[in-house]
C-alpha cells in the first residue's frame, strides 16, 4: 500500500493525467478546426485549453511542492524514479506507471502541438 506522501503524488500525478488528456482532446479538436478552417471554433477551442494549461501548471506546482516535503529517503526515490529507475516498491510502481501514463500522453501531444504552430505560421 502506498504511504501519504508518496499517495499525494500519486494523486497529483493523475490530476495531471486527467488535465493532459484533456488537453489532447482539445489540440485534435484544434488541429480539426484548423483543418476546416474554422478560425471561431479554433479560438475558442483555444481558450479552453488555456484553462487546462494553467491547470497544468498548479498540478505541476503541487507536485514539486509535494515533492519537497518528502523525507530525504523519499526525495531519492522520487528522483530516481524521474532519473528512470526501476521502482522497488509497490508504491513506487504505481508513481512509475502514473509517469509513464502521462509520458505517453505528452508524446502525442507534443507532435500534434507542434503541427498546429506550423500551421498557423504558414498562415
Amino acid at each position: 500500500m502506498i504511504n501519504g506522501p508518496l499517495l499525494e503524488l500519486l494523486v497529483q500525478l493523475r490530476k495531471r493525467y486527467t488535465a493532459l488528456g484533456e488537453a489532447l482532446d482539445l489540440t485534435q479538436q484544434m488541429a480539426d478546426a484548423l483543418d476546416r478552417d474554422d478560425r471561431i471554433s479554433f479560438s475558442l477551442l483555444l481558450s479552453m485549453r488555456q484553462d487546462v494549461v494553467l491547470r497544468l501548471q498548479e498540478t505541476d506546482e503541487r507536485i514539486q511542492s509535494a515533492a519537497d516535503g518528502l523525507a530525504p529517503d523519499m526525495q531519492k526515490k522520487w528522483q530516481a524514479l524521474l532519473n528512470g529507475s526501476s521502482p522497488t516498491d509497490d508504491g513506487e510502481q504505481q508513481l512509475a506507471k502514473q509517469m509513464q501514463q502521462n509520458r505517453q500522453l505528452l508524446e502525442h501531444l507534443i507532435p500534434l502541438d507542434r503541427r498546429i504552430q506550423q500551421s498557423l505560421s504558414t498562415r
